[in-house]
């Protein structure tokens, strides 16, 4: 029995034509395409999900956040949510200002990433233990300077982010009237 083998030339026209759709990425109205897009900003959600994740344990182990018999100021949940703020008035500045930003940008750093890392959920248990141990007031201390860092640190990067990736464009604006 002969044996039936199929070779494919790359220079055949129907594989150089640029107007075929791709075996890939379908042509955008395809169903396939409509298919694996959501996925697309899962797959780096979840990548970023995983680094912020894989940070905030790092900075956990290298920072012990108090024990519960002995609670005091959270200094280490506290950094990582000003960090994390800071981080994320960056990423969301840069791909709200520029459209030559990676398109993956946003569902990895600011969602994934960020969303990870920054926890208000533990911000809370913090503030109920600090009030279980009568240090209601370290509690009021915390969440209010929390709160405000959080904002400063979103308004200097959000600002340092509009700086530098709308300098390009102003210039060109006020050159050209």
């Amino acid at each position: 029995m002969e044996s039936l083998s199929l070779t494919l030339t790359c220079t055949h026209p129907y594989f150089t034509n640029p107007h075929r759709p791709s075996i890939i990425m379908p042509h955008k109205s395809s169903i396939i395409r409509k298919i694996i897009s959501p996925f697309y900003g899962s797959f780096w959600v979840a990548t970023g999900g995983i680094l912020g994740t894989l940070s905030r344990y790092g900075m956990d182990t290298l920072f012990p956040i108090p024990h519960i018999s002995h609670p005091s100021f959270p200094w280490t949940t506290f950094w990582i949510n000003i960090s994390g703020a800071a981080l994320l008035g960056f990423l969301i500045a840069w791909t709200e200002e520029t459209h030559n930003h990676p398109k993956w940008l946003r569902p990895f750093g600011a969602i994934g990433f960020c969303g990870a890392y920054t926890t208000l959920s533990t911000a809370n248990v913090e503030f109920i233990i600090l009030c279980r141990a009568d240090l209601a007031g370290t509690a009021l201390t915390y969440i209010a300077a929390s709160i405000f860092c959080g904002l400063i640190a979103v308004t200097l990067t959000t600002a340092i982010a509009v700086a530098v990736f709308t300098k390009g464009t102003r210039t060109q604006k006020a050159s050209h009237p």
